[in-house]
C-alpha cells in the first residue's frame, strides 16, 4: 500500500531543522527588546488664581471677581475641574466650578466697600493609569477693596 505522503528525504529533514531553529529568531524582531521602565516627567497640571478685584457687571451691579484656570499640564495629566472661591468676613463664602480647561470665574455679590476679600482656588487633574484624581490648592490671596 502506497502512502500519499512522499518519503522523507535528507533535504526535507534539513529543511525541518532549519525552519524549527530559524523561526523563533526570525519572529523575535516583532517583539521589542525588554528594557527597564524609566520614570517619565512627573504628571501634573499648573493653575493660575487671579486676586480679587472690584468689577461692575453688565447689570450695573458692583461685584468682586476672581478666577482660576488650568494653564498647562505635563505627562499624562488632564485637568478635570477648577473651583474659585471668595470669602468676605461678615458676608460669607461663594464658589464657582468649571470642568477641564474652562476658567472658573466667580462674581461675588454684594460688594461692600472696606472689606477684605480672600480668594482661594482648587484645581484637580486625572493622572496615571488607572487614573487618580490629584488636586492642588491655591491661595489665599487677600485684598482690601
Amino acid at each position: 500500500m502506497r502512502s500519499w505522503l512522499p518519503k522523507r528525504s535528507a533535504m526535507t529533514g534539513l529543511l525541518a531543522v532549519l525552519i524549527g531553529t530559524a523561526a523563533p529568531s526570525a519572529l523575535s524582531w516583532a517583539t521589542p527588546p525588554r528594557t527597564p521602565a524609566t520614570p517619565g516627567p512627573a504628571a501634573s497640571c499648573s493653575y493660575r488664581l487671579d486676586p480679587p478685584r472690584r468689577t461692575t457687571l453688565a447689570s450695573g451691579v458692583a461685584a468682586v471677581t476672581s478666577s482660576i484656570v488650568a494653564t498647562s499640564c505635563s505627562g499624562d495629566a488632564q485637568p478635570v475641574r477648577v473651583t474659585a472661591c471668595i470669602r468676605a468676613d461678615g458676608v460669607g463664602t461663594q464658589c464657582h466650578a468649571e470642568a477641564g480647561w474652562t476658567a472658573a470665574e466667580l462674581n461675588f455679590r454684594p460688594w461692600r466697600a472696606g472689606l477684605t476679600y480672600i480668594a482661594t482656588g482648587n484645581g484637580c487633574a486625572l493622572v496615571g493609569n488607572p487614573p487618580v484624581q490629584v488636586c492642588t490648592q491655591l491661595g489665599p490671596i487677600s485684598v482690601g477693596l
